[in-house]
């Protein structure tokens, strides 16, 4: 629920024709904001403005984006900035599970790992080139945000990032890896910008019946049974989109107690009971992200290594600070 009056602000969602990007984008609009749904179909973008505009506040604008092509990562943020000088919400939403059912291109265009190309270094390119704009939109009384879509995997990822980086996977976790990723991305956001007009924060929306599982028919079933809606889901990252009270640098999670607590003691158990917990304690908390989230050491190979890659792609963006 958009509890502040968005009249004015610009925001970005990826991923935004179904789910809970679409979700996350109805809020927003309804909160009175303009967003601009980034999806790789624009009919898909187009449909889904349809029923997102109906009653709302706000406005819908429909823009294309491939977060596997970094060269369509360069040429939206291109269109965006000649539209628009400001930017105030980022949701780095879009992306792909990767499981085992995933039968798609094993790599991006540009030769990186699919999962972790489009999940990561899409939005790290995105957010980067789109940094200025953020920088701009934001005040000390409404700073801009950036949000990215996080996931309890993260306990169980992996930060060697470079089996991850080039070439097919070289090892099962690809979509484990990209979210410890684009959560190190928040929690650095957040660090180095401390105190000014750019906040950043982790969203995990908890067990979602979202449109990452269309290509698997069994968790799909599971999904339909015990996750919470995309709605229910999308109420993270709408609130850290949004919400005045959280601190830059927090981790979101849709319950009604630490999740991380449970985490701790036994990962396994914990990622299990997720989908009956999300059902029986749905809420909202600030907790904690796995302890390895937050080692400077790995986040700044992260960093180093991200940009090496994009310069390596052809595809160079400034330093974010």
């Amino acid at each position: 629920m958009v509890t502040c009056d968005l009249t004015g602000k610009i925001a970005i969602v990826t991923g935004s024709n179904s789910g809970l990007g679409k979700e996350t984008a109805r809020k927003l609009v309804q909160g009175g904001a303009t967003c601009i749904l980034a999806c790789r179909s624009l009919e898909r973008a187009e449909e889904a403005k349809k029923d997102i505009q109906e009653g709302a506040r706000g406005a819908v604008v429909c823009m294309q984006l491939d977060l596997c092509d970094l060269e369509s990562v360069k040429t939206f943020c291109s269109e965006f900035l000649k539209k628009y000088s400001t930017l105030n919400i980022l949701v780095c939403n879009g992306g792909l599970n990767g499981d085992g059912s995933y039968k798609g291109p094993k790599t991006t265009p540009q030769g990186l790992e699919i999962v972790f190309g489009t999940n990561y270094v899409g939005h790290f390119m995105l957010t980067a080139l789109l940094m200025d704009a953020l920088k701009k939109g934001g005040t000390p009384e409404s700073p801009s945000r950036v949000v990215s879509l996080a996931s309890v995997t993260v306990w169980f990822a992996s930060t060697k990032f470079h089996n991850y980086a080039k070439g097919p996977a070289k090892t099962k976790g690809n979509y484990a890896c990209s979210k410890i990723a684009c959560t190190m991305m928040a929690v650095e956001i957040a660090r180095k910008m401390e105190g000014s007009n750019v906040m950043a924060f982790a969203a995990d929306p908890g067990y979602v019946n979202s449109g990452i599982w269309r290509d698997n028919k069994l968790m799909g079933s599971i999904a339909n049974a015990l996750a919470l809606s995309p709605a229910q889901g999308a109420r993270t990252s709408v609130e850290a989109a949004t919400r005045m009270d959280f601190k830059s640098g927090s981790y979101l999670m849709p319950f009604t107690f630490k999740y991380s607590s449970i985490m701790k003691m036994a990962p396994s158990l914990g990622y299990n009971l997720m989908p009956l917990f999300s059902k029986l304690f749905y809420g909202i908390v600030v907790d904690k992200s796995a302890p390895k989230t937050y080692k400077q050491e790995s986040i700044d190979e992260l960093f180093t290594m991200t940009y090496k890659l994009l310069e390596e792609a052809n595809c160079p963006v400034p330093k974010m600070f």
